[in-house]
């Protein structure tokens, strides 16, 4: 932290952004420094990406797709409570999320990659999901945050409708009731990814549905918040019409 920083954070208690050690998080935890930059289009095999990337993994089956995601952080915030010789001091990181897809052709060359950032994930993935074959029914199990518990749920999606079912009752609010409901498949208008992840591994999506859910036995509200992972994310993106990928939904 340079002197003038330090000065001001101790005599007003200030914000300071710093250079720190940069550090990565990917699927398995942390890791060494992510560097995409051996890719090569027609020449990068497959197999290599698979070895280079495995920290990356998000467990995304494909013969034509690898899918990638990780965390790093370079810099942070020092915050000093108070003033003068009674200054608090802590630090806390900024960490910004990156995501990989890479295709490969037909003999498992590179064909294309591309990175980019959460705010562009399920505009990304629409494409590959789309290919995506789907079965007679599909099982996805997330959570929902309810006052900073995760509730486990299960999204069952067929031809005509989207069963939602919480699997734990949540005992804080007693006389809340354990929502089990169907939607009709076609009542759901689109599918969108918050854009400030806290998380490497999940992502905070939203089902936005034409009518309110109170009319099929759900929640009150058109939109339910879930948390998956990015291979569920696509069965998702497959399952919804190919209009629904819809705009970011920043976090408040």
């Amino acid at each position: 932290m340079s002197v003038l920083l330090m000065l001001c954070v101790w005599l007003t208690g200030c914000y300071g952004i710093v250079p720190m050690r940069q550090r990565t998080v990917a699927q398995q935890g942390p890791a060494a420094n992510i560097d995409p930059g051996f890719l090569k289009k027609g020449e990068t095999q497959r197999g290599e990406v698979l070895d280079k990337l495995k920290a990356t993994d998000t467990g995304f089956a494909s013969d034509r797709f690898f899918v990638g995601r990780w965390r790093t952080s370079k810099s942070g915030e020092w915050l000093a409570v108070g003033g003068y010789g009674g200054a608090a001091f802590g630090a806390d990181r900024r960490w910004h999320n990156t995501n990989l897809l890479v295709q490969f052709d037909g003999n498992g060359a590179v064909e294309s990659f591309e990175a980019f950032p959460d705010k562009l994930l399920a505009e990304k993935l629409a494409p590959l999901a789309q290919q995506k074959q789907l079965l007679e029914t599909e099982k996805v199990e997330g959570s929902i945050a309810l006052n900073g518990s995760e509730i486990p749920v299960s999204l069952s999606l067929s031809k005509e409708s989207i069963e939602i079912a919480e699997l734990e009752h949540f005992k804080a609010l007693k006389h809340r009731p354990q929502y089990h409901y169907t939607v009709p498949r076609d009542r759901l208008q689109g599918v969108s990814v918050d854009r400030f992840q806290d998380n490497v591994t999940y992502l905070d999506i939203s089902l936005h549905f034409a009518s309110d859910l109170r009319e099929f036995g759900g929640p009150r509200g058109k939109k339910v918040s879930v948390q998956v992972t990015v291979p569920q994310l696509i069965t998702l993106l497959a399952y919804a019409p190919p209009h629904a990928v819809q705009p970011v939904v920043p976090k408040p």
